[in-house]
């Protein structure tokens, strides 16, 4: 058998281990698992390789201030934690956080004026 389909003997001994006292339809279902578990790895790669392009683009174009609303939106929109919205849009839980102050060039140029 070994000789009339050119399989080795080690194949045929590494093929007894793995099979041997399985149904054919246990083994039909193996090849059905792997498989799938085969396209899903596939389907991760792709969408891992996705996400860093899009990390990338983010990094590169946007402004600090519109990282800032989009993960404002994130949360509200999605329901999605703080820390993992700005984790999506590389920017720091603080500055999240932070608010400018209010600018008072205005008053302080009045009260100067008044004086």
């Amino acid at each position: 058998m070994v000789r009339d389909y050119g399989v080795t003997r080690a194949t045929l001994y590494n093929w007894k281990s793995k099979y041997s006292g399985m149904e054919v339809s246990k083994v039909k279902r193996l090849k059905e698992l792997k498989e799938r578990s085969r396209k899903q790895k596939q389907m991760y790669a792709d969408l891992a390789l996705d996400n860093r392009k899009l990390k990338e683009v983010i990094e590169k174009t946007l402004e600090s201030e519109i990282k800032k609303q989009i993960a404002v939106e994130i949360v509200k929109e999605y329901g999605l934690s703080i820390a993992r919205a700005c984790k999506l849009m590389e920017i720091l839980r603080s500055y999240f956080y932070y608010q400018k102050k209010r600018d008072d060039s205005e008053v302080e140029e009045a009260i100067r004026s008044a004086a």
